[in-house]
C-alpha cells in the first residue's frame, strides 16, 4: 500500500473538508426541490450521491492509485503541455489563454451557465461514474485495458446521447434510446454498460485461461 505525502494529506484533508461542510454540497438547492415536486425525496438522494458521493469516491480511487497533490494538479499541467506540443504556442501562452477563458466563463450570468453546463454535466457523469467503478476494481482484471476500452467507449456513445438530449436535441436521437429501462431516469446507459462489462470480463477470464493453458 502506498503511504501518501503529509502534502498529499493535506490536499486530501482540504478536499473531504470542502466536499462535506461547502455550502454547495450540504445544502439543497431551493430550485431543485420544487422541480422535484412530490419526488423531492428522489432528488435529494440523487443530489447526495452526485454532490457528495462521487467526489468521495474520487478520493478514494485517488488515494488507492497512490494519488495526490500532483496528481491532483496534474490535469492543468498536461493541457498545458499537450496542447503546447500539438500546436505551435508556447506552453505559458497555452495556460494563459485557457486560464483566461476559463475567467471570461466563471464570470458570465448563471442561467448562461447552466445553459451550457447542464448538458456538459449530464453527459459526464455517466463517464465519471463508470471511470470511477473501473478505477476501484482494476485489480481484479488479467488485462484492464480489455476492459476499460469496451466499457467506456459504450459509456462515451450513451453520455453522448443523453448530453445532446439535455440540450434540447431529443428530436434528432434515435427512439431505440429512450425506450431503454431506467431511460426516464437518465440511466438508460446502466444496462447496456454493465453488459458490456460483463462481457468485457468474462472475454478477459477465458483468455486469461487461454494464455494459462499454453504456458
Amino acid at each position: 500500500m502506498t503511504r501518501l505525502q503529509g502534502s498529499d494529506l493535506l490536499a486530501l484533508g482540504f478536499m473531504t473538508f470542502a466536499l462535506f461542510l461547502g455550502a454547495g454540497n450540504i445544502i439543497f438547492p431551493p430550485s431543485a426541490g420544487m422541480a422535484a415536486g412530490e419526488n423531492i425525496g428522489l432528488a435529494a438522494l440523487g443530489f447526495l450521491l452526485t454532490g457528495v458521493g462521487l467526489p468521495l469516491l474520487t478520493i478514494v480511487a485517488l488515494a488507492r492509485v497512490g494519488g495526490g497533490m500532483a496528481l491532483l494538479t496534474a490535469p492543468l499541467t498536461a493541457c498545458g503541455e499537450f496542447f503546447s506540443g500539438l500546436l505551435p504556442l508556447s506552453y505559458r501562452l497555452v495556460v494563459l489563454v485557457f486560464g483566461s477563458f476559463s475567467l471570461l466563463v466563471a464570470n458570465q450570468g448563471l442561467t448562461q451557465l447552466i445553459s451550457i453546463s447542464v448538458p456538459v454535466l449530464v453527459g459526464l457523469y455517466p463517464l465519471a461514474i463508470v471511470l470511477v467503478a473501473l478505477s476501484l476494481l482494476d485489480n481484479r482484471w488479467l488485462s484492464p485495458r480489455q476492459v476499460f476500452v469496451p466499457v467506456m467507449s459504450v459509456t462515451l456513445v450513451f453520455g453522448l446521447v443523453d448530453g445532446f438530449a439535455a440540450a434540447g436535441f431529443s428530436p434528432l436521437l434515435p427512439s431505440l434510446f429512450s425506450k431503454l429501462p431506467l431511460a426516464g431516469e437518465s440511466l438508460g446507459w446502466l444496462l447496456p454498460v454493465l453488459i458490456t462489462l460483463l462481457l468485457a470480463s468474462l472475454l478477459d477470464r477465458l483468455q486469461g485461461k487461454a494464455q494459462g493453458a499454453l504456458a
